[in-house]
């Protein structure tokens, strides 16, 4: 995943690869999980990862670690200024969640199962879920009713956001890569991905291609 301007990439090793312009322009990080769950990074270069008891921690620039409380998660997104979080739980909720205090300013709920994938749009206004139940929900973070994206027929693994946040895009365990009007939720296009592709996505800085 993408967080301004950091690239980060995860190793069955454990270990979190970071690449970015901020000094220093590389590092890595290790966690407790072989390969690691979920990883989210801020704009600051702090790194949070989803280990493998369902725990949250947290490894910042300078390598201080912490935890956070709560409940196990199954899925992660961080905003850019490292101080919000959404947190997927097994039960369908996600909490959003103060980094600073480790309280959860609110619950959103609407998913039948588990979550799989978090992702907040470029000017984390939006919070994009999806999970086991094949749904994808669209959460206006200041409040208001999510609009709901209905067409896969498997669990939905990965989504992301255009930089413009005008396109989001998601895929399944069959392989089925979907395009999304991200304002009104219209489907754009069905697309076909590669049989290795994996869950995590991001857009190219322009928009045109998925890595």
């Amino acid at each position: 995943p993408r967080s301004r301007a950091w690239v980060a990439w995860a190793g069955a090793d454990g270990v979190v690869h970071l690449q970015g312009s901020a000094a220093p322009p590389t590092r890595t990080v290790p966690t407790t999980s072989s390969p690691p769950g979920p990883v989210a990074v801020a704009g600051d270069g702090a790194v949070w990862t989803v280990e493998a008891d369902g725990s949250i921690a947290c490894v910042d620039a300078a390598g201080r670690r912490r935890r956070l409380p709560g409940t196990p998660a199954t899925a992660l997104a961080v905003d850019a200024s490292g101080t919000l979080a959404a947190v997927g739980r097994a039960s369908g909720a996600i909490d959003v969640v103060d980094l600073g205090s480790g309280a959860t300013r609110r619950t959103l709920e609407g998913h039948t199962g588990a979550v799989r994938a978090l992702r907040l749009s470029p000017d984390c206004s939006r919070l994009a879920s999806s999970g086991i139940d094949g749904s994808i929900r669209i959460w206006p973070l200041q409040g208001g009713e999510p609009s709901r994206l209905d067409g896969h027929l498997d669990t939905v693994l990965g989504i992301a956001f255009s930089p413009d946040g005008a396109t989001l895009a998601s895929l399944d365990t069959g392989r089925s890569l979907r395009l999304w009007n991200a304002a009104s939720g219209a489907p754009l296009a069905t697309l076909k991905s590669a049989p290795d592709a994996g869950p995590a996505m991001a857009f190219d800085a322009h928009g045109l291609t998925l890595d």
